[in-house]
């Protein structure tokens, strides 16, 4: 009898193992596509691909556009925000327009970026389809006039990170 609970027990330790390594496995895999990184990295879109079309906003009406896509709850867009400011100042008016996309209800972004003194050119509440597109938020979206997709950021990004989006929009 003890050899058959010992080997019961062996049995029933390998599964709760097995689990608890499928537990970490898939937690891992679910952070790392949800872009909720501290650490702002690229490509949250391939360069080269058209980007879907906003409400509202021509690619054409100026060389670049560069989109942001926030949400008020999300911690790493407020933490961002200073950067965002800055952007909204630093940005030539005459070569790109700058876009605040959000799923939340137009007043909602209104109140956010005020209340954070971001100018946004254009401020576009999407529809949940829009989702399938942009992994996580903060994701900054440089495009250009063709509505061709230049270079992306996802996440709160450090001053290289910020340095290579000011980069992007004065040197294309």
């Amino acid at each position: 009898m003890t050899s058959s609970r010992l080997s019961r027990f062996g049995d029933v330790l390998q599964i709760v193992v097995c689990l608890i390594v499928l537990a970490i496995a898939l937690s891992t895999y679910v952070n790392r596509t949800a872009g909720s990184s501290a650490v702002g990295s690229r490509a949250a879109l391939e360069s080269g691909i058209p980007m879907d079309q906003l409400p509202g906003v021509s690619f054409a009406a100026r060389p670049l556009t560069l989109i942001l896509f926030e949400r008020s709850d999300c911690t790493f867009c407020t933490q961002s925000m200073p950067f965002y400011r800055e952007l909204s100042t630093f940005i030539d008016k005459a070569r790109v327009q700058f876009v605040v996309a959000s799923w939340e209800e137009r007043g909602t972004t209104e109140r956010y970026l005020s209340e954070h003194n971001v100018a946004a050119d254009h401020i576009v509440q999407l529809d949940s389809e829009f989702r399938h597109s942009i992994r996580g938020t903060p994701t900054l979206v440089l495009v250009d006039n063709m509505g061709t997709v230049r270079d992306s950021w996802v996440g709160l990004l450090d001053q290289d990170g910020e340095q290579r989006v000011r980069d992007a929009i004065t040197s294309q």
